[in-house]
């Protein structure tokens, strides 16, 4: 009998097939590594917010507030930091480019709040705010 040279179709079909599942694995684990990444930016952008708005309030006394306003005023807190000088540019999401959320109702306190993709982080508020679908980062005034 003649000695055939290659693999067999059964061979070939289980390598593609270990192939597919480590394939799998790995982009969950990629995924999962991102995911972790932006909320790791999303956490450094609250720090650099209140740096800023520390900055701001040395100069005037009180955080920045929109008079008879308690609901998300981010929009024009970005235009107040960077027309005063405080930051260059305004971080958003880094997923979505959304806003965060600001609010402060008398100047003389603020809550910063940005949505974590990853419910389990170790920083992760209960989404106690109502603002995010699944968990919160949220600063307050020192």
């Amino acid at each position: 009998m003649k000695k055939q040279n290659g693999f067999s179709l059964l061979e070939i079909l289980v390598v593609f097939a270990i192939i597919g599942i480590l394939s799998a694995l790995a982009a969950s684990s990629f995924s999962s590594a991102q995911m972790r990444a932006r909320d790791s930016a999303r956490k450094s952008d609250m720090a650099q917010l209140r740096s800023s708005l520390e900055l701001a309030k040395s100069d005037n006394g009180l955080y920045y507030f929109v008079a008879g306003n308690s609901g998300n005023v981010y929009a024009t807190l970005k235009t107040f930091l960077q027309g005063g000088g405080y930051m260059k540019s305004v971080p958003g999401d880094p997923k979505t480019g959304a806003d965060y959320f600001y609010s402060s109702v008398s100047g003389s306190d603020y809550t910063l709040v940005a949505c974590l993709e990853n419910a389990k982080d170790s920083k992760a508020d209960v989404n106690k705010n109502g603002y995010c679908t699944t968990a919160s980062y949220t600063l307050t005034a020192p």
